[in-house]
């Protein structure tokens, strides 16, 4: 059962002097303009001085990006802010993260854009939203009468004021961020707002599930290491970009999973292992054919070994993702490459090799390598791009190395 106590339903009911924009003219002008230069729309301001002029314009700007994002809230006009935008998950992902997870409530404690609540309201009974930005949740509440969802309430609330009135539920979902006063760089749930570690503590035997969205880059063994309860973590990239990492506590299980994830419109890439990496090597030789970069997803969660060891490749070094083979392999989770050659790293020769093959453009990757890609176009006289993939590596001869290769779809 999944109940809410000692708490006061908001009026959600945007107050007359608080109206946003009139409806029908926002619609109608973003139809009209939606194609045109910006810069041109913004000097129309006088033929429309009886809207806030400066939001629609913001609006449109923001619209004309969220096409490929947020497809849905494209469709139905919706609002944005900059921030929240910037900071919102998209469409794609939201919705795969989000077929997982089901109930009857979900409490989202740092509802942003509201995107994940979207996805998630297909899938429980109610969410409850909160979120301090009081601006942005007039904008929230706008958008779900556009998209004519009525299972989400959202509260102009701090996470800190929700966990107080929550007695039980399904899903616990946060999104912390960043303390503003945190000029660190280093990924740490200490350095995040709201406390993480206050909410877990509060809510502990509360909540089947709590699902806690991290920064791209925040280290797979720090989220294990800074939260023990932790039993899965999952990598999500989109087209081999990270996108986030999600640390979740399931009150259910006894086991811990890593797993990878890379999506996009027409693919889905998902590998997970719990096999121990095998204690040797194959290690390459000038032979083979073809080049592979493991997905960033892998890379990222530690799985690119345990990855390479069940396919029985050949590494180029044991700390490298890269990986040769002598056969084409249909299905990689990563990238593929056609081997053209594999040079050693003797500049001149190199460069008298790009000319005689009329290679003026290259897109330069390296790993394990004693100069940085900017470096290296500097040194061979290459500028940046073309169809030429030149990988640097010192492989596990310790021998300087340069694989061109031209990439597979």
């Amino acid at each position: 059962m999944s109940l809410i106590v000692n708490f006061q339903i908001y009026d959600y009911k945007i107050r007359p002097n608080m109206q946003i924009i009139n409806k029908e003219k926002y619609n109608y002008l973003t139809n009209l303009y939606l194609n045109d230069d910006l810069r041109k729309v913004a000097l129309l301001k006088n033929k429309h001085n009886d809207i806030d002029f400066q939001f629609f314009i913001t609006q449109l700007g923001l619209l004309k990006k969220s096409e490929n994002k947020f497809p849905t809230f494209f469709n139905h006009r919706c609002f944005f802010t900059e921030k929240s935008y910037q900071q919102a998950t998209s469409e794609l992902l939201a919705v795969w993260k989000c077929n997982h997870f089901s109930g009857k409530t979900l409490f989202d404690l740092t509802g942003g854009l509201g995107i994940d609540d979207w996805a998630f309201s297909k899938h429980f009974e109610h969410i409850y939203s909160f979120d301090i930005d009081f601006e942005l949740n007039k904008l929230v509440r706008e958008n779900y009468i556009k998209l004519n969802i009525k299972n989400i309430t959202r509260f102009d609330k701090s996470a800190e004021e929700a966990i107080d009135i929550i007695d039980y539920c399904d899903v616990i979902y946060i999104d912390p961020d960043r303390r503003p006063i945190s000029e660190s760089r280093v990924h740490s749930l200490f350095h995040m707002q709201p406390d993480i570690f206050k909410i877990i503590s509060t809510l502990e035997g509360k909540f089947d599930t709590m699902i806690i969205k991290l920064s791209p880059l925040f280290d797979v063994k720090e989220v294990f290491r800074q939260i023990p309860s932790v039993t899965k973590v999952w990598c999500l990239a989109v087209k081999n970009e990270m996108k986030e990492v999600l640390a979740i506590i399931d009150s259910k299980s006894l086991t811990k999973q890593i797993l990878a994830v890379d999506l996009s419109s027409n693919y889905e890439h998902i590998y997970t292992s719990e096999n121990v990496e095998g204690s040797s090597i194959q290690v390459y030789s000038q032979n083979e054919k073809y080049f592979y970069e493991a997905n960033h997803s892998l890379i990222h969660c530690g799985l690119w070994k345990n990855y390479f060891h069940e396919l029985k490749g050949n590494f180029v070094h044991e700390q490298i993702p890269y990986m040769v083979f002598e056969e084409p392999l249909y299905g990689f989770f990563g990238r593929k490459f056609k081997i053209e050659n594999i040079l050693d790293f003797k500049p001149k020769e190199l460069m008298n090799y790009f000319k005689t093959n009329g290679i003026s453009k290259a897109n330069i990757s390296r790993r394990n390598f004693k100069l940085n890609p900017i470096e290296l176009y500097n040194k061979l006289k290459l500028k940046e791009g073309g169809d030429d993939y030149l990988f640097f590596v010192e492989d596990h001869y310790k021998n300087l190395k340069c694989f061109h290769c031209k990439k597979l779809e």
